[in-house]
């Protein structure tokens, strides 16, 4: 059985296996964009600025695979980094090919990147791991901010391994997410990829769908907002009763003393402004109630605001 799409006038044909079925939803996909692109991103910055050289590295596909599948289409030998992304169960698996292992060391010791090219077909020794496992120590606080959106994890590097053979992470037949990079270093262009079990993402990822799916529902507007007036109601506001404001010399205002009448430009008669949070609200009248002072509320400001208080009173 297989799938079939049209590309522009070509038809693609996918093979399907029904005995395992796709888990990896678009939503899951989306999610691990996200991710990926803010990996990427510190990721470039740290080859840019640890190995002074023009660097790039971008995603290329994020795809559901069986462990074989993966075994099948790594080379080896190669540089593979066994990571721990607690609290997530499992082991996840970053894989750089040797030329991008071996030009990430070079220029790490002052060499210069076109030894990528013509690097030996072997593992790395003790102390290239040595070296390339400080540049990748480096990586760990951009992963775990990448991950930030789907949960909060401490990555660590467990192992480092010439094989992701030797770093049995899945069963043959069990589905892993398995994320292509597309790798350029100074002169080399090469890949890498990140191989999760598709266990250890699993629950994460439902979260992630099931809180986006909740922000979808369709609330009832007149009811939220009688909820929020009704909240909005009990919040203590500061109101002040302010006279009209009057000009003054910077002179007069230093040589004010104890005794001097200020004379404002109002009017004994004219209301004053009622502000509440700086915002003008109302005019009043001052009056008392009790023994405490109060104001009489006039008219609302966006009714009174083109009023014109002379000095006598009149309008």
């Amino acid at each position: 059985m297989a799938a079939v799409r049209k590309k522009g006038r070509e038809r693609v044909v996918r093979p399907f296996d029904f005995r395992r079925p796709n888990k990896l939803s678009r939503e899951h996909v989306r999610a691990l964009s996200i991710v990926q692109e803010a990996f990427t991103r510190g990721v470039g910055t740290q080859l840019a600025s640890v190995l002074r050289a023009v660097s790039q590295m971008r995603t290329v596909s994020i795809e559901q695979k069986t462990w074989d599948e993966y075994l099948a289409q790594t080379a080896s030998p190669c540089y593979v980094a066994v990571l721990s992304l607690s609290p997530l169960p499992g082991a996840t698996l970053l894989c750089l090919p040797l030329e991008a292992a071996y030009t990430i060391v070079e220029l790490q010791m002052g060499g210069s990147g076109l030894v990528g090219q013509q690097h030996p077909e072997r593992a790395l020794s003790e102390i290239e791991n040595g070296v390339l496992r400080g540049f990748i120590e480096r990586l760990m606080p951009e992963l775990r901010n990448s991950f930030v959106s789907l949960s909060n994890i401490t990555p660590r590097i467990l192992a480092v391994e010439s094989s992701p053979q030797f770093a049995q992470v899945a069963g043959p037949n069990d589905p892993v997410v398995v994320v292509q990079y597309s790798l350029t270093i100074d002169a080399v262009s090469t890949s890498a990829s990140l191989c999760i079990p598709y266990s250890s993402l699993q629950g994460v990822l439902d979260e992630n769908t099931n809180a986006v799916s909740l922000t979808s529902v369709q609330y009832d507007a007149a009811a939220t907002r009688r909820n929020i007036l009704a909240q909005v109601q009990g919040v203590p506001v500061s109101v002040s009763a302010r006279f009209a404001p009057c000009p003054m010399l910077a002179t007069d205002v230093l040589n004010l003393k104890v005794g001097d009448v200020v004379r404002l430009g109002s009017s004994t008669n004219a209301p004053l402004t009622l502000y509440a949070e700086e915002q003008p609200t109302h005019l009043v009248k001052v009056g008392k109630s009790g023994r405490k002072i109060a104001v009489e509320v006039i008219e609302s400001v966006l009714v009174a605001k083109n009023w014109n208080y002379s000095t006598d009173g009149g309008r």
